[in-house]
């Protein structure tokens, strides 16, 4: 009995000493790279100092820092405290301040909620700043002999409100939204497509957005596709959209998305998606013209995107987007002779050089509603 506990005694001192040791090794032999950056945080992590004999004061904190932010699959345990326990044992948000859950698994982007229930509300006059914003594009590009047009991809809060939290609610006298869009309809110059109702409609075909995502999928962007380019055929015959005939859309299963991502569990949660494939795919890759993004840009290999068809029967287009053009995109890439796509969000500018460069016929703003106020330089807090 005795020699059992010597032995067991041994063992956990043996495993104590090896984990209070294994942080020192790591750092001296890096068996394990911590992540630079943290989503779910939104910061980088701490670097590592440098020992300076004119600053050492400074240096144990410095190090502390480090040592917390590099401790060994720091990450991995977060992302099971996360998942495991508090998403799949207390079925609570890891992160309340930033994603929030709805009903049968459905998860929402707490930020959106303030252009949701009018917590975040612009004045008469910065709608009418917005809307005649949006007129100088229009009139740029009609002197130019192009045709423009625009799209705001709803928050999911608009097409699928049933999932929402309990304690959501629409703001009573409307959207900073609904305004915006009444004095856009106002405007001829202005080629507004609203895929609202089209959206609505074609819930009863099919889940349109993703459960743990902010953004519509391909077979919502497939129905949004479809609406724009019924639009733009009256003003271009030539063209010829897409039909469910022309592809498939295979179902698939993947990890969580953003919303999953920034909790720290999309490995432990499982979402429905599409695969898109052509019957007759045209599109190739165009080659990039070498437009520069603004300083800040964050995506600078996703900035421009090229595509061509070999079909000069077909109008040009430029489409000036954010991150919810991902869903349209496969089917734009086979409508046009060429598609140049410029990542622009938050300020969705006209960028001279490039419809210099491109003549296109058309142009195209993709604007996520919750960005409709950056283009006049409001910040929402």
């Amino acid at each position: 009995m005795a020699r059992t506990k010597k032995i067991y005694a041994t063992i956990f001192s043996a495993l104590f000493l090896c984990l209070i040791s294994y942080s020192l090794l790591n750092d001296l032999f890096n068996f394990y790279t911590a992540p630079k950056a943290s989503f779910t945080e939104n910061r980088f992590m701490a670097k590592k100092p440098t020992m300076e004999l004119t600053n050492m004061d400074a240096f144990p904190m410095a190090y502390s820092n480090f040592f917390n932010d590099d401790f060994p699959f720091r990450s991995n345990l977060l992302a099971f405290n996360s998942g495991a326990i508090v998403y799949s044992f207390f079925q609570r948000s890891p992160y309340p301040a930033l994603v929030h859950l709805g009903k049968d698994g459905w998860m929402y982007f707490a930020i959106e909620r303030k252009f949701y229930d009018g917590s975040f509300t612009l004045t008469a006059d910065q709608i009418s700043q917005i809307v005649q914003e949006l007129h100088k594009r229009a009139v740029y590009y009609t002197s130019k002999g192009i045709k423009f047009y625009l799209i705001i991809p709803l928050m999911k809060n608009e097409i699928y409100p049933e999932y929402l939290p309990p304690d959501y609610f629409r703001s009573p006298t409307g959207t900073n939204t609904d305004s915006i869009i009444a004095a856009i309809k106002k405007d001829t110059l202005i080629g507004f497509i609203d895929l609202k109702e089209p959206l609505l409609n074609a819930k009863k075909f099919g889940r349109l957005y993703y459960k743990t995502d902010n953004h519509w999928n391909f077979l919502g962007g497939f129905y949004g596709y479809t609406e724009i380019m019924n639009r733009m055929k009256k003003d271009f015959p030539s063209l010829k959209p897409l039909t469910f005939d022309d592809l498939w859309l295979v179902p698939m299963e993947i990890y969580g998305k953003n919303l999953a991502n920034i909790m720290g569990i999309s490995k432990f949660i499982k979402e429905e998606d599409h695969y898109v494939k052509f019957k007759k795919p045209r599109a190739k890759e165009g080659i990039l013209a070498g437009y520069i993004p603004r300083p800040d840009f964050g995506y600078p290999n996703e900035y421009e995107i090229v595509k061509v068809v070999p079909d000069t029967t077909l109008p040009k287009i430029v489409v000036i987007r954010d991150s919810f053009l991902y869903g349209i995109m496969p089917y734009l890439n086979e409508s046009f002779s060429r598609a140049v796509y410029i990542y622009d969000t938050g300020v969705y500018a006209i960028h001279e050089e490039v419809i210099e460069k491109e003549k296109p016929d058309i142009v195209l703003d993709v604007i996520f509603e919750i960005h409709l106020h950056e283009i006049i330089g409001v910040k929402s807090k």
